[in-house]
């Protein structure tokens, strides 16, 4: 960047000349000789120089991969910038040089990232790319959200309706015009190689600080074309001398709410990683103005508990119509009981985090309901015995919680996820019937033995017992009994990221015959770049994107919304033949201007009502 053109924009992004900004010679500079030599500093950086190219370059900062993970660092570099920043600011821009000089290469992260780089949000035009940063699982939180309030039945008040509209839609635009000038694509991640990174590579990256730039008339034009106000961004700007910017919490100081700054023409994205999570606050803020955030907790929660069932659903146990004894405690909990093996019964209790905070269920209480529980299934046929897991899932809401368990009764298990992690694991490629129950008899009888320590939960302890092929110690050592066993915060990231990479989740355009519109789709299985319509309906809906629309293979069959297992194979084979001949197909196809193709599969109703197994009865003796 030493090489600049005195006539070439600033690549300090202020839309300056180089020479009218960054390349003007301060008169009253000192010589080489007359200047101390002293290493530069953020704190000198901030207090003498203007805050707004600082504060541009924090936001291009988190634009670059190797950055990902020291996101906690930027935000508290953010802070403490905004604590300096003043209006009508006369002090002059650093240089350049000053401030690569200054933020230089970050090095290791203390907490390495468990998102992938970039993640996808879905809203009115499709997909949205995000940078979720640290914040773990927010982005599936927004969607979830999203689709709450948007695309299912509800009572939630219009004028909420519209704020949300407005503040998403302008929002998630912004941050995906950011990700369309850096080339990037959802789910993105590779494992940077610090030790390589040489700063003339890194200062190259970091010269586009611009790129989180916008101007204020070309918003304004735009808002009217993705149907959304412009004045909704206030509710996004920090203001000046905000008086929580003074604590140091990441939780309470308004870095992680408020990710945009302005001027007189410009807005500036200076935390584009904070973006899922201001969206989040700014829907649970606008609920409460408009008094609909229970109503949308319930909206929510209710969501992800059916998620949950299809998740089990998808690891092929079956739904049950077992009636449960009465809650008397009336606890803050939805329960569902499948039927996982010939044997064995699998019990969903999903805890409300919401009413949690209201009714405040201890321990104690959840664990009497277990019991109740599996007292009630193992004894539920005179004439065998049955197993019980007890599947604990805690809703997310973006609301922090812990939650422990008792030992399980000798012959059942119990174990504890919280909704995103069962996800992830029920759309991994090896999960199967038994995977749950396996994992929690290997980590009872293991706690038996030594005390586990999971402080980042049990799904890191999940990901040791998968890549260790079912155990959570050493195979080929001999393991002592007694002492503890640690297990790293963080020891699921790369298993969290992969299924997340997987089943690459997004949105494609289909026509119904009435309506054009999109929807989700997600890839059930790794092989083939074939996807599953999200949503549960009597059709069975598959789609490729290898040519220049989309073309989705249909079966309009089914009486019910559960697909048969020939549906989803002869379906599937379909698209994966196409998918293999596209570079033939694509040149016959290419005259053709349809927005979608759909071929409609009719399969034999001998095919379609076959059993994949039948529960037999099993004889006492």
């Amino acid at each position: 960047m030493t090489n600049v053109a005195r006539n070439a924009p600033c690549p300090c992004g202020s839309g300056k000349k180089y020479k009218r900004c960054h390349g003007i010679e301060d008169p009253k500079k000192k010589t080489s000789r007359e200047t101390s030599i002293e290493p530069p500093t953020f704190a000198n950086l901030i207090t003498n120089y203007n805050s707004e190219p600082i504060l541009k370059l924090l936001g291009a900062l988190q634009l670059i991969p190797v950055n990902h993970g020291h996101e906690g660092q930027l935000e508290k570099m953010a802070r403490l910038t905004l604590l300096q920043r003043r209006q009508d600011d006369v002090r002059p821009f650093a240089s350049w040089q000053r401030l690569l000089a200054t933020i230089e290469p970050m090095g290791y992260p203390d907490d390495p990232p468990t998102n992938a780089f970039t993640h996808n949000a879905f809203f009115r035009e499709g997909n949205y790319i995000v940078y979720p940063g640290i914040y773990v699982g927010m982005t599936e939180i927004l969607n979830q959200l999203l689709e709450c309030i948007f695309l299912q039945q509800n009572d939630l008040p219009e004028a909420f309706k519209k704020d949300v509209n407005d503040g998403a839609g302008l929002l998630l635009f912004m941050s995906n015009e950011i990700a369309k000038g850096k080339n990037h694509t959802r789910y993105m991640y590779d494992h940077p190689d610090y030790d390589k990174i040489s700063l003339p590579e890194y200062n190259s990256l970091i010269a586009d600080a611009g790129i989180v730039t916008f101007e204020k008339s070309y918003l304004k034009k735009l808002c009217p074309h993705i149907d959304s106000r412009y004045d909704i961004l206030n509710e996004f700007i920090v203001p000046f001398n905000h008086p929580d910017l003074e604590n140091e919490d990441p939780d309470e100081n308004p870095v992680s709410l408020f990710p945009l700054i302005e001027n007189d023409e410009e807005v500036i994205v200076y935390m584009p990683t904070t973006i899922p999570n201001a969206l989040i606050e700014f829907v649970y803020r606008k609920a409460h103005q408009h008094n609909c955030y229970m109503s949308l907790a319930e909206l929510l929660q209710a969501k992800q508990f059916d998620n949950s069932c299809r998740a089990l659903s998808k690891m092929k146990w079956v739904a049950t119509d077992i009636k449960l004894p009465t809650d008397s405690m009336n606890l803050p909990i939805r329960e569902f009981v499948f039927q996982f093996d010939n044997q064995k019964f699998g019990y969903l209790c999903f805890i409300d985090t919401i009413k949690k905070s209201v009714t405040s269920p201890n321990r104690n209480a959840l664990d009497d309901r277990n019991k109740i529980v599996v007292e009630f299934l193992s004894n539920l046929s005179k004439e065998q015995k049955f197993q019980v897991l007890s599947l604990f899932i805690i809703a997310e809401t973006g609301i922090d919680g812990f939650f422990s368990w008792n030992i399980p009764l000798t012959g059942n298990q119990t174990t504890m996820f919280r909704y995103s992690e069962l996800n992830t694991i029920a759309y991994a490629e090896n999960a199967n019937t038994l995977s749950l129950w396996k994992f929690a008899k290997t980590y009872t009888q293991t706690a038996s033995r030594m005390r586990i320590m999971s402080i980042g939960g049990t799904m890191d302890s999940y990901a040791i017992y998968d890549s260790n092929k079912g155990s959570l110690v050493h195979s080929d050592e001999a393991n002592p009994d007694g002492g503890m066993m640690m297990i790293s915060n963080g020891s699921s990231n790369e298993f969290y990221r992969e299924v997340q990479k997987n089943r690459d989740e997004h949105a494609v355009l289909l026509y119904t015959g009435k309506v054009v519109g999109y929807t989700k789709v997600m890839r059930p299985k790794k092989y083939a770049a074939v996807f599953k319509d999200k949503f549960v309906s009597k059709e069975h809906r598959i789609v490729i994107e290898d040519y220049h629309f989309p073309i989705w293979v249909t079966n309009y069959q089914a009486e019910k919304t559960v697909d048969t297992t020939w549906t989803e194979i002869i379906c599937e084979a379909i698209a994966y033949w196409l998918q293999r001949m596209a570079s033939s197909l694509k040149q016959i196809f290419q005259p053709v201007t349809l927005i979608q193709f759909e071929i409609e599969v009719v399969i034999s109703q001998n095919l379609l009502e076959a059993k994949e197994f039948e529960i037999k009865e099993v004889a006492s003796d």
